[in-house]
């Protein structure tokens, strides 16, 4: 399995949409801690993300006033290539943007998605 420990802007950070806390509770004693040491252990990211519904609406409003075949191809996909899925750490990442982090946040990427849908399998349990 690939992966590499990278430092990444906080506004390239997408929450999985399948994450089974949906809720990530009061995180407000962990952004004190943020704020005072930052983020001390790694997200788990992977490369690209699932729109959002803001992003795929202004993608259409630019697909209508000039419809070009690139657009038309990215309307038409359900994952973006650009930012990253946080896989792991999604409270660490709520945090983060709490104690208002605009700079960089260290993200462990992975790219061997056999083993992230076994993390995630691990982690829909736990959560259950």
């Amino acid at each position: 399995m690939e992966q590499k420990i990278v430092m990444l802007p906080v506004e390239q950070l997408y929450p999985h949409p399948d994450n089974p806390r949906k809720d990530v509770g009061d995180v407000t004693e962990l952004a004190e801690s943020i704020r005072a040491m930052g983020v001390m252990q790694n997200l788990t990211v992977v490369p690209g993300h699932r729109p959002t519904d803001e992003e795929w609406n202004d993608l259409n409003d630019r697909y209508a006033e000039d419809p070009d075949e690139a657009l038309r191809e990215k309307l038409n996909s359900k994952y973006w290539d650009e930012g990253y899925t946080v896989v792991i750490g999604h409270r660490r990442l709520a945090a983060a943007k709490l104690a208002g982090a605009e700079r960089r946040i260290a993200g462990r990427i992975r790219y061997d998605v056999r083993e992230i849908r076994r993390v995630a399998r691990r982690i829909a349990k736990k959560a259950k």
